[in-house]
């Protein structure tokens, strides 16, 4: 059931040693040196938020795992993700109240728990406009796991922070600035000194980056130091430009502007005026045509519920809970109805035994702490991450180079491990045009069926997918994606309909970065069926989407579904006054 998890735990102590970093300096303030030690060993399991938080401290990131969280830690995570939603729209009243929920929660005395409740509730004293009140919140907050902080006057060179640290270290520096200047200033010049030397570059850890870049330069740009201030918006900016990443943008472009008044700079072409303006834009068109926005989350990856998986298993193979528990009677374990109505339902946690004899009924094997390669070696799942960015934009070259330096890093005699790799050099054949798709997608079927053999049954009966890993959810995209230009490409968007409803139905928390995939495949399939207005609707959802989670990663394929389809409607003769 844990093997996952606890393989973390023996990563994390093989990293920390890697680097130099002794063990008291790395659980400081969040757990004891034997309890790190125990899971340096793999004999003790972390809850989510330790464990993320040992990666982070670090510098490294678990964004490349799947997780299926126990009862506890999931509705943990669900009410951080409502109290943070809450708060983005300023609905105070919700907001204490689901802090009053948390702060009831049973297991929040922990550290990192106790700092995140009060890092939520200083942003509502900010909200309330209670700034000073809020500032010594956030000192407060850093105290619980930098426990010397005040003393070392907020110097950061001596430890080591997770992003939640980060983020309150960075909140306290902006309030700072108003009412201790010089601390608040010094402030953020080390934390961004701590990221750009400690810190691996990824998407949460760019997004805080560049709102503590924005602030200093303000800051420099109020003191007359117009140059330096000028280079950290092109830093920040170029941040942005390269993670396709909108959060901050728009006052970083501003700002740079105003600079450059006040400098004097004269351009033939202000890409940078012209950034601005596509960002009011979309801003603008969000508003007019965002439609309803259901069933994910701003969570770019994958987060489950042991119980909601329980449960969409069991009915995906039409099974009650009283037949379950039959079989589990015929494996000499008892399983009561009440028991598995309790943690299908999130109220108590399954024992191993209870996870081995549900999971074996549905054939299926519950990795904790997922990725779509299983290894010991963390750099090979950057490499499998960065091949995954190859293949998006069409890098056929940079692809073929990283597979070949990721094969001798796993091992692949593992199915997880031989189902990923089959899956990238199908893809890349197909982008090169070696195979038809037909034949693409029989043999996606044929690597589909590693892990789920019973696939073509499962679409006869048209049964529900209990639960996919992202390997599969990636495998399933291309193979509807594969109908696009066939005859029957209505099969296509019935599967795409399928996954899509996966998510929304399903797993509410399961993040937005596969199913932006499905949504980006699904809209060209139904641009090629030429149903456009259909289309238009669903790209237009797309953006919203997008422009909701501060992400323009896909934003320029939907972009281009809207243009090309109208240009199809206008062909067609079908386009209103109002359209054209």
């Amino acid at each position: 059931m844990t093997a996952e998890k606890n393989q973390l735990g023996k990563l994390v102590g093989e990293i920390r040693k890697e680097k130099g970093i002794r063990q008291l300096e790395l659980c400081q303030g969040i757990c004891s040196v034997s309890m790190l030690s125990r899971i340096e060993q793999g004999k003790k399991e972390p809850d989510k938020m330790l464990l993320e938080a040992l990666f982070e401290r670090l510098g490294k990131t678990l964004l490349y795992w799947e997780k299926v969280l126990n009862n506890d830690d999931i509705r943990l995570f669900q009410l951080q993700v409502e109290i943070n939603s809450f708060l983005e729209e300023k609905n105070l009243e919700v907001v204490q109240m689901l802090l009053k929920k948390y702060k009831n929660f049973k297991g929040v005395s922990v550290p990192l728990h106790k700092q995140y409740k009060m890092f939520a509730n200083a942003r509502l004293l900010q909200l309330q406009n209670k700034n000073k009140e809020a500032m010594e919140e956030l000192q407060r907050a850093l105290e619980i796991t930098l426990v010397n902080l005040k003393e070392d006057n907020f110097q950061l060179k001596k430890y080591y922070l997770c992003y939640q640290e980060i983020e309150v270290y960075l909140a306290w520096a902006e309030l700072a600035i108003r009412y201790e200047k010089e601390k608040g200033y010094e402030a953020l010049q080390q934390l961004i000194d701590y990221i750009d030397t400690k810190v691996e570059n990824n998407p949460e850890m760019n997004r805080i980056y560049t709102i503590a870049v924005h602030k200093l330069a303000c800051e420099k740009a109020s003191r007359g130091k117009l140059e330096e201030a000028w280079f950290l918006c092109r830093k920040g900016i170029k941040i942005k430009r390269e993670s396709k990443n909108l959060d901050k943008l728009k006052p970083l472009l501003r700002l740079q502007m105003e600079i450059e008044n006040k400098l004097g700079f004269q351009k033939e072409k202000n890409e940078v005026k012209e950034w601005y303006s596509v960002i009011e834009q979309l801003e603008q068109y969000v508003k007019h045509y965002g439609e309803k926005m259901e069933g994910i989350t701003n969570n770019r990856y994958g987060v489950y519920g042991i119980g909601e998986v329980f449960r969409n298993l069991r009915k995906n193979f039409n099974m009650s809970q009283e037949d379950l528990m039959h079989f589990s009677e015929q494996e000499n374990y008892s399983i009561v109805p009440e028991t598995l109505s309790r943690i299908e339902n999130g109220h108590s946690n399954p024992t191993k035994k209870t996870c081995e004899t549900y999971l074996k009924k549905f054939n299926k094997e519950m990795r904790f702490y997922a990725a779509p390669i299983q290894s010991d070696d963390y750099e090979a799942h950057q490499l499998r991450y960065e091949l995954g960015d190859k293949i998006r934009v069409i890098d056929v070259k940079g692809a073929k180079e990283l597979l070949e330096q990721l094969e001798p890093k796993i091992d692949l005699n593992n199915k997880y491990n031989k189902q990923f790799i089959e899956k990238e050099k199908l893809i890349i054949s197909h982008i090169e045009g070696k195979i038809s798709p037909k034949e693409f997608r029989e043999k996606m079927i044929e690597v589909l069926k590693i892990t789920i053999p019973d696939y073509e049954k499962i679409e006869e009966e048209n049964k529900n997918y209990g639960f996919l890993s992202r390997n599969e959810v990636g495998i399933l995209n291309n193979i509807a994606a594969s109908y696009k230009d066939a005859v029957d490409c209505e099969k296509g968007l019935l599967l795409f309909e399928k996954l899509l409803r996966y998510f929304e139905g399903q797993y509410e928390l399961s993040g937005r970065a596969d199913y932006m995939m499905l949504l980006i495949n699904y809209v060209n399939v139904l641009g090629s069926a030429g149903k456009h207005r259909k289309c238009i609707s669903e790209a237009r959802r797309g953006i919203a989407l997008n422009m909701k989670a501060k992400d323009a990663v896909y934003m320029e394929h939907f972009l281009y579904e809207i243009a090309w389809n109208y240009k199809e409607l206008e062909k067609k003769e079908e386009l209103s006054k109002e359209e054209k």
